[in-house]
């Protein structure tokens, strides 16, 4: 988003979210609203309860914290809304609204109202999400890949010491990251990953509330692997293609989800057979700069990736950087090498910076939120044999 005074308008929103006779309810009584509940239940501010649409859940409890319908909020007019869950994120929206609540005023998403609060009651950065790319090598070579794998001609894995030196970087800064994904290509053919986990679990595991690693299913984890995912509390999100490719005869989803069952090892499967189409990065949408902005603002992605020492907002901007699709944008990024003010830094990963847009904008149809085109998931370039060494 563009601003003009971002201090000013920062120190406003941490006024209204520090005042301890502010009210406050968490929406989403799932997953996201107990973990945000158990990870951030010594913050002193006066939560209330929890909202959820599910008429199964209204009315019992988390935690001693009761579980409401929106209708509460008709009642608590002054209460301030943390959106905790991302999923049905529009219609969540549009109840809010027809209920007079504003984004950034009376609502904040959950990364953003965690970002400004530990930063003005403690001074520490908290940031949402974080992409760890860890290999350019994958079991496919999907046409549509959002990070662009099938534009490779050599793929390599990132060397461990670059790895190591992305993370290190990274919290150096930043005390806290709610989320910590391992990527690639497919992370289980880097020969480095279980060193990889270990490097990161051993020294920064209690700087992140959910650490996982990314799988296409099409490998299954060794044995030290899920002894290593068990030591430190890692997990994996599994993409199911099997109703979307017509190879998938090396489709292991089943095996991989009952190995990880029998050594407790948790889990989460989605299926994909459709996925976002992003559009083609070398074709210019020709936008203007206020549909941009407003573009921009609404996208709501949120995965930030280290690349190069350098921190960048969207991972598809750096994975068309790294595919030579795209140019460097020097919006895009924010240097970790040098000495950084952690505010300057909470302030780029909640997206201010002087444009209000990044250049890459105008070259991808966005997130869920501004893309409404799917396409089939996982459509293969060449369904020869592939490489899995």
């Amino acid at each position: 988003m563009k601003y003009n005074n971002i201090n000013k308008e920062l120190d406003n929103l941490a006024e209204i979210l520090l005042n301890p006779q502010q009210n406050f309810y968490i929406w989403g009584a799932g997953i996201a609203g107990k973990n945000f509940l158990q990870h951030f239940n010594l913050l002193k501010i006066h939560i209330k309860g929890f909202i959820d649409s599910d008429k199964e859940k209204i009315g019992t409890r988390i935690e001693n914290l009761y579980i409401y319908s929106e209708d509460v909020l008709k009642e608590d007019i002054k209460a301030i809304i943390i959106v905790a869950t991302l999923d049905f994120v529009e219609e969540i929206e549009k109840s809010l609204i027809k209920l007079g609540k504003e984004e950034n005023k009376s609502f904040f998403y959950s990364n953003v109202f965690l970002s400004i609060y530990k930063m003005y009651s403690e001074e520490k950065l908290y940031m949402h999400h974080l992409n760890v790319h860890i290999t350019d090598r994958c079991t496919l070579k999907c046409q549509d890949c959002s990070v662009f794998m099938g534009c490779r001609n050599n793929p390599q894995d990132i060397g461990l010491n670059e790895i190591k030196l992305n993370i290190d970087l990274y919290f150096r800064w930043v005390d806290f990251v709610q989320e910590l994904h391992l990527i690639g290509g497919e992370p289980l053919m880097n020969h480095d990953l279980i060193e990889i986990v270990e490097y990161i679990g051993s020294r920064y595991r209690n700087n992140i509330c959910e650490f996982a690693i990314a799988t296409n299913g099409t490998i299954l984890p060794s044995q030290e692997l899920i002894k290593v995912c068990r030591k430190y509390n890692v997990f994996f999100t599994i993409s199911d293609y099997s109703q979307s490719s017509v190879f998938y005869k090396r489709n292991k989803v089943n095996q991989i989800c009952k190995l990880l069952n029998n050594n407790y090892v948790f889990y989460r499967l989605s299926d994909k057979s459709i996925w976002l189409d992003f559009g083609n990065p070398k074709r210019c949408l020709h936008l203007n700069e206020n549909i941009l902005r407003e573009k921009f603002t609404t996208c709501f992605f949120r995965n930030r990736v280290m690349y190069k020492n350098k921190l960048y907002y969207c991972h598809r901007q750096v994975a068309a950087i790294w595919s030579n699709l795209t140019n460097d944008d020097e919006e895009a990024f924010f240097n970790m090498e040098h000495n950084v003010n952690k505010r300057t830094l909470m302030q780029f990963d909640l997206g201010y910076n002087q444009k209000g847009y990044l250049d890459f904008c105008n070259y991808c149809n966005g997130y869920e939120r501004v893309n409404k085109n799917f396409i089939k998931a996982a459509k293969q370039i060449d369904l020869k044999v592939l490489n899995y060494d």
